[in-house]
C-alpha cells in the first residue's frame, strides 16, 4: 500500500533503533481493537503487578480489554522484523479498528509511565466538557503530529524519547517530541478540537477514495482532507454530506478549484434550503472539465494541502 521512498522508511527504523538502544522499548496496544492481542491470564497478572494495564477513566473495561504497554527485549528481536509484523496485523481500511498502536520509547519508570498515559487521556474540550483524548490511536495521532503546536506535542508525549506508530499509508512514522515543555497545561484551540472531531470522517473518505482510485490513494492523505473540510465549512457548507462531498472534489480535480469563478459563484449562491451536492451535480461536464484545466494550470496545484480560506 505504501510508495514511501525506501530512504525515509530507512531513516525512521534508524531512529527506532537509535531510540531503542538507548531507551526502553514497548508495544502500546489495545486489545480491546483486536482480541487477538489479549494478554493470557499469566500475562495479565504480570502486566497488572508491573502497572503496564492502563485504565480507560471514562469506560470501566475488564483488564483483559485494556490498553497496555508490552515491554520488548532490543537484544531478542530484530527492529524491522518487529515493523513488519506490526504493520503484517494492520487492518486493510482506515475505518477497521486496529489493536496494534505504536512503538514507544522511554527512560522512566513504567509505572510512571503508564499513569502519564491514563492522565493524558482526559482533556477538557473548549466548550469545557471532560473528554477522552485517544491519542494513542494511530489515526489520531497522525492527526496530531500536524495540529499540534511544538508546545503541545512535548506537553502531551515529554515522558517519551519516541514514538512510532504507521499513517494512512502504513508507513512508519516518528511524532516529533521536542524536549522542553512550555508551563503550561495541555490545551486544544477550537480549531484542533474541530478537526479532532473530524477523524471519523477523514477516514471514511480516506477509505472511500482508495476505492475510487486505487492509483493514487497516497493523495487522500488526513491532513488534506480535513484542509478540504476546513476551507467547506469556511464557504457555509455545515452539513457532513456537503463537507464531504467538497472534499471528494478537492482530492480529484485539485485543492483550489473552489477559488475557480464557477465554483465562487455557486458557493455565494447557496441558500438555507439549498445542498452544495445538488448543485454542484447540476454543473454542466464541460464546466467541470474547465475548473479541472484551471485548478492544474494555476500556480497552486494538488502538490500541497488546501488552505483553509
Amino acid at each position: 500500500m505504501s510508495s514511501e521512498p525506501a530512504s525515509s522508511t530507512d531513516n525512521t527504523l534508524q531512529r527506532l533503533r537509535l531510540q531503542a538502544s538507548t531507551s526502553r522499548l514497548y508495544a502500546l496496544i489495545d486489545p480491546s481493537q483486536d482480541e487477538r492481542m489479549q494478554l493470557s491470564c499469566d500475562e495479565l497478572e504480570l502486566a497488572t503487578r508491573q502497572f503496564r494495564i492502563i485504565a480507560n477513566p471514562f469506560i470501566d473495561l475488564p483488564p483483559w480489554r485494556r490498553l497496555y504497554l508490552k515491554p520488548l527485549e532490543v537484544r531478542d528481536i530484530d527492529i524491522p522484523e518487529l515493523v513488519a509484523q506490526q504493520r503484517s496485523s494492520l487492518p486493510s481500511k482506515r475505518t477497521e479498528p486496529s489493536g496494534f498502536c505504536a512503538l514507544v520509547t522511554s527512560s522512566v519508570l513504567t509505572i510512571s509511565l503508564s499513569r502519564w498515559i491514563e492522565r493524558q487521556l482526559t482533556v477538557t474540550s473548549p466548550e469545557g466538557k471532560t473528554c477522552l483524548l485517544r491519542f494513542f490511536d494511530p489515526r489520531v495521532m497522525e492527526l496530531l503530529a500536524f495540529l499540534l503546536e511544538p508546545g503541545q506535542k512535548t506537553l502531551l508525549l515529554h515522558p517519551f524519547t519516541g514514538w512510532f506508530y504507521f499513517d494512512h499509508q502504513q508507513v512508519l512514522r516518528e511524532m516529533e517530541i521536542p524536549r522542553e515543555p512550555p508551563p503550561a497545561p495541555f490545551t486544544l484551540s477550537p480549531e484542533q478540537w474541530a478537526s479532532l472531531k473530524r477523524s471519523g470522517t477523514i477516514n471514511h473518505l480516506i477509505d472511500k477514495w482508495r476505492s475510487l482510485e486505487p492509483d493514487s490513494a497516497a493523495e487522500a492523505s488526513p491532513e488534506r482532507i480535513n484542509a478540504l473540510m476546513r476551507t467547506a465549512e469556511r464557504h457555509g457548507l455545515h452539513s457532513p454530506a456537503d463537507q464531504q462531498r467538497f472534499a471528494l472534489h478537492g482530492l480529484h480535480v485539485g485543492d483550489d478549484f473552489h477559488r475557480h469563478p464557477f465554483m465562487q459563484r455557486l458557493l455565494e449562491s447557496i441558500g438555507p434550503s439549498q445542498r452544495y451536492g445538488d448543485l454542484t451535480a447540476a454543473l454542466p461536464v464541460a464546466e467541470w472539465n474547465e475548473i479541472s484545466t484551471w485548478t492544474r494550470n494555476t500556480a497552486h496545484g494538488q502538490s500541497r494541502p488546501a488552505q483553509a480560506d
